[in-house]
């Protein structure tokens, strides 16, 4: 089979994928490579890049009328979904095939299918068909370009690839694995992420932010609602958060920044730098670090084999301070009466002005450093 006898078959597998009275075709053209820096899974970036590719190009459109989301799965590739005004759905597609000879790729591509189904008022998107790679075939990659009406909720599993959201009113949920790197903005409802083996920015969420993440390096900003964290073996850092912290950590480094409400959390194995929060703060720590700046308000500790170390606002309110240490040291720039509650536990007791604020410690080993600045 010659070359154009493929190119005509590939022509007639495009129009069997149309979407019929739904969705019509715009085009697609076949690109032909030597060479491609597109990522693979399951091969180094550079050595993928010295085999053949063939890549397809389709663009297609989709009414929104009656729906209410999308839900889009794509396993390898990069993935833009961009709210705008629009009624319809605007979907642009790369598909690229890697083997050892363009013959070999152009075979497998015309294989390949964009599976859609509406069902429940949701369009579901995804890549059908796509092969394991082998020593023949190298691996696919499909690229997603979505601009959609910003009232839809988007429902997005993507992996191995760079992700880019924006300007979404309905809200977004995301189970996202192995990127190469994240950039979400600009949500005007609440968010549910899970996060693996990645790392990139969320900034501008008005709504509540749920975020379950591992061995990531998240950078976290501008969220209006409340803000609930899990995280493993990451670092997250989280700045202007407007409504209250729930924090679940372990092997992590967490930085929090001008948060607006309380702070509750529960740390094994992290270090936690805080600065300038305007709520309370209830926090338990094992085999950490605790570093505190700028507290102005309540503040609870409990705390095992843990380094704490605590600067407190100097307020006409003041603070009421307590202080069990068990085997554990106590420095303070503040005059603090010491009580011996048993051969190992120690209590420091102060009161700084007007001893509005209640500040409680229990450490168990450990330091603890507390002073009023």
């Amino acid at each position: 089979m010659n070359r154009q006898q493929i190119f005509i078959g590939i022509l007639l597998i495009l129009s069997a994928i149309a979407f019929s009275n739904v969705i019509y075709n715009r085009g697609g053209n076949v690109r032909f490579s030597n060479t491609s820096s597109s990522f693979n899974p399951s091969m180094n970036q550079s050595v993928l890049a010295e085999y053949p590719s063939a890549s397809l190009e389709e663009r297609v459109s989709v009414s929104s009328e009656n729906l209410k989301g999308l839900i889009l799965l794509n396993h390898y590739g990069d993935v833009k979904i961009v709210g705008y005004d629009n009624l319809d759905i605007e979907i642009a597609t790369v598909v690229t095939v890697y083997a050892n000879t363009e013959q070999l790729a152009l075979e497998h591509l015309a294989k390949l299918e964009l599976d859609h189904q509406i069902n429940q008022e949701h369009l579901s998107l995804s890549m059908e068909n796509i092969p394991r790679s082998t020593s023949m075939i190298r691996g696919v990659q499909t690229d997603f370009v979505i601009h959609l009406p910003q009232d839809l909720f988007v429902s997005l599993t993507a992996s191995h690839g760079f992700v880019h959201i924006e300007n979404l009113a309905s809200g977004l949920e995301g189970t996202l694995n192995h990127l190469t790197g994240l950039t979400i903005k600009a949500i005007n409802n609440n968010v549910r992420l899970s996060i693996n083996h990645s790392s990139g920015d969320i900034r501008g969420v008005n709504g509540t932010l749920q975020l379950d993440t591992a061995h990531s390096q998240l950078t976290v900003e501008e969220v209006a609602g409340d803000l609930r964290l899990n995280s493993r073996h990451s670092r997250v850092h989280l700045d202007d958060i407007s409504g209250e912290v729930n924090l679940q950590a372990s092997h992590d480094h967490i930085d929090l920044r001008d948060i607006g409400g309380t702070i509750q959390g529960d740390f094994s194995h992290s270090n936690l730098h805080t600065n300038r929060v305007a709520g309370n703060m209830d926090l338990n720590a094992r085999f950490g670090s605790l570093r505190l700046a700028n507290v102005s308000n309540e503040l609870t500790i409990r705390s095992r084999h843990t380094t704490v170390d605590i600067e407190l606002q100097d307020s006409t309110d003041g603070y009421n301070l307590m202080v069990d240490a068990e085997r554990a040291s106590v420095n303070s720039n503040v005059t603090m009466v010491k009580e011996t509650i048993s051969n190992s536990r120690d209590r420091y007791l102060a009161t700084h002005n007007q001893g509005v604020h209640l500040v409680r410690l229990d450490a168990e080993y450990g330091n603890v450093s507390l002073r009023i600045r």
